[in-house]
């Protein structure tokens, strides 16, 4: 999903996940193109997300929480945080 603003500023909340999950990504070491390939996306699409250009999807994000051992900190499923723990993230 392409940005909705017209202006060159990406939303805060896509750059927010998608240095998250360069941060995991990096932390796992876990390359760019074994996360794309897991995710069936091209590594630019993975590399657009990760800058905020592009919103991480979904099923990104609770294939790169699986793959980095995130244990829910990057799921868009919030079973899994709950999960891991992080319920109390949430209710703060």
């Amino acid at each position: 999903m392409p940005n909705p603003n017209n202006n060159s500023q990406p939303p805060a909340a896509w750059c927010y996940s998608g240095n998250q999950i360069r941060r995991w990504r990096t932390l796992a070491n876990v390359s760019r193109e074994a996360l794309a390939t897991a995710a069936n996306y091209a590594p630019e699409t993975i590399s657009s997300m990760e800058r905020g250009v592009r919103m991480p999807s979904p099923r990104l994000l609770d294939i790169a929480d699986e793959l980095c051992g995130a244990q829910g900190m990057l799921s868009a499923d919030p079973r899994r945080t709950e999960a891991a723990g992080g319920a109390e993230l949430r209710s703060v």
